[in-house]
């Protein structure tokens, strides 16, 4: 099983923490796994990310301050722990953090590598004390790998390609503005070659073949069972009304219209006359446009679409 953190956190700003990774359990895992069991994964998973002081913070909107941005980044990640994947997917997952935050979901990261978990994500200009947690490296330019092997062997590999690089220089910062630099003089091509002719890529080569050996002696595994739309459509409506009561705002403003309106028309066809002719077409009028409010007052429902589209798409497409 694989899972994949987008770039940008997708989460739902009035539930907190332990809410929204439990919504992520209820909707993807085995709706054979009971209660309980949900549960006691949940927990597992704030433990392992260190998210249990904020567990009952709520994410936070554009109008409440929440958890903080390394919090928001880790939630996301447990959203996509819960499953159990064997490979992790991210898509830049330091942007919009701070070096001391973004350098914390790293190390968190290395240790959900020591676990057991593959991590694969893509990152640009990483500072040396992230650069130093990790394991293997890909360089990629136009497409085409120009480096492909540990990340303690980067320096020294351009060493011996003619590209020197001093001890003191950050090696993530080096192959970003060497690549920039080849490409601008269309040298880019000998990066290419010199790793195509390596050692390096050549011992993946073989790696390659011994994976792909191994994989064809591999059993299938045995398929999940299908999702219970009846249990899914419970807690996306659960997540939706909770959503409603804790948008104090849109609550407020709602109620506010209301008695404003009410009040108005109160007044404007307070003691209307008896009469058969102008009562009953001023009485007909006020009908109307208590019919024709009500009929509008309904485009507040859409207000949650428009908001939560982003995190609709995310869930139906997970």
């Amino acid at each position: 099983m694989v899972g994949y953190v987008v770039q940008d956190d997708i989460l739902s700003g009035t539930l907190t923490v332990h809410e929204n990774i439990f919504f992520s359990a209820n909707l993807r895992l085995p709706y054979t796994m009971t209660h309980k069991q949900r549960l006691a994964r949940v927990e597992e998973v704030i433990e392992q990310l260190s998210l249990r002081s904020c567990a009952n913070t709520r994410i936070g909107t554009e109008l409440k301050r929440g958890v903080s941005g390394g919090e928001r980044k880790r939630t996301c990640i447990a959203m996509e722990l819960v499953l159990s994947p064997k490979i992790l997917f991210l898509d830049e997952p330091t942007t919009g953090l701070d070096a001391s935050t973004a350098c914390d979901v790293m190390k968190c990261l290395k240790n959900l590598s020591r676990n057991g978990c593959t991590i694969v994500f893509s990152i640009h200009q990483p500072r040396q004390s992230i650069f130093e947690l990790f394991d293997t490296v890909l360089l990629l330019s136009n497409g085409r790998i120009v480096y492909l092997g540990p990340s303690n062997s980067l320096h020294t590999y351009f060493i011996d390609h003619g590209f020197p690089c001093r001890e003191s220089n950050n090696p993530a910062d080096f192959a970003l503005d060497l690549l920039i630099q080849e490409a601008r003089n269309d040298r880019i091509t000998n990066l290419y070659e010199a790793y195509l002719n390596s050692s390096m890529h050549n011992l993946m080569i073989n790696r390659l073949k011994d994976i792909s050996h191994d994989s064809s002696n591999a059993r299938v595994q045995e398929e999940q069972p299908l999702r219970n739309i009846a249990s899914d459509l419970f807690y996306v409506s659960q997540r939706t009304l909770r959503n409603a009561i804790r948008n104090s705002a849109l609550l407020a403003w709602q109620n506010a219209v209301a008695i404003i309106l009410a009040v108005l028309t109160g007044l404007l066809y307070y003691q209307l006359p008896q009469t058969i002719g102008s009562g009953v077409q001023n009485r007909l009028g006020g009908l109307f446009f208590v019919i024709v409010n009500q009929i509008f007052s309904t485009a507040t429902a859409l207000e949650p679409f428009i908001k939560e589209r982003a995190l609709f798409i995310h869930v139906s497409i997970s």
